[in-house]
């Protein structure tokens, strides 16, 4: 669920299906860019996301700031997905109406449920008593920790892209034997290569 002000400083909620997580932290969702939507984040890009587990009662509320775009290349990237195919029907084609909402997280809050066990059993038991037997663990996550997760997601990424164009190198390779970089040896200084 998406919150943020309108232009009368109400506070508005409605419904996301996330497209994309970037860094870990980060979201990109779709909007129609004939709704009001697009009007209150210009005025006021503050919105909070709100996520929550329909079973284990886990939850998270995360704080950001959103921007929108309907530049054609960044919404032709998302616009092939099958929930926007579904979202949108047959108005698919009529891409311009189609904006990209990019959340970056400033901080965020949460609850997760420790050694709960969602059955029939506990329903009816939480029913009857008005009260549900499990424990949960809340925190928050502050900008600091926000930061340094984003660039550690962003830095193990880039060793992700360099591990996939080694695999591609090695499967491109005729050798029957195990491929490796060739990289010089720390006490000769010589070559060495795949083995």
């Amino acid at each position: 669920m998406m919150a943020n002000r309108n232009l009368k400083g109400w506070l508005v909620a409605r419904p996301v299906t996330i497209a994309e997580v970037l860094d870990g932290v980060d979201f990109v969702f779709h909007t129609n860019t004939q709704t009001c939507k697009q009007v209150d984040l210009d005025e006021d890009g503050h919105m909070n996301l709100s996520f929550q587990h329909s079973s284990t009662g886990e939850w998270v509320s995360i704080t950001g700031k959103a921007r929108m775009s309907n530049d054609p290349e960044i919404v032709n990237k998302y616009i092939k997905q099958d929930h926007l195919r579904q979202w949108l029907g047959n108005k698919l084609e009529n891409s311009k109406n189609i904006g990209i909402v990019k959340f970056r997280t400033l901080a965020m809050a949460y609850a997760i449920s420790e050694d709960f066990k969602f059955t029939p059993s506990t329903m009816k038991d939480g029913i009857m008593s008005g009260t549900v037997e499990h424990r949960s663990t809340a925190g928050t996550v502050g900008a600091d920790q926000i930061k340094h997760f984003r660039k550690r997601v962003q830095h193990f990424q880039k060793l992700e892209e360099i591990a996939e164009a080694y695999r591609s190198r090695c499967r491109g390779s005729t050798r029957t034997s195990r491929c490796c970089l060739s990289h010089s040896s720390p006490r000769s200084g010589r070559r060495t290569g795949c083995r």
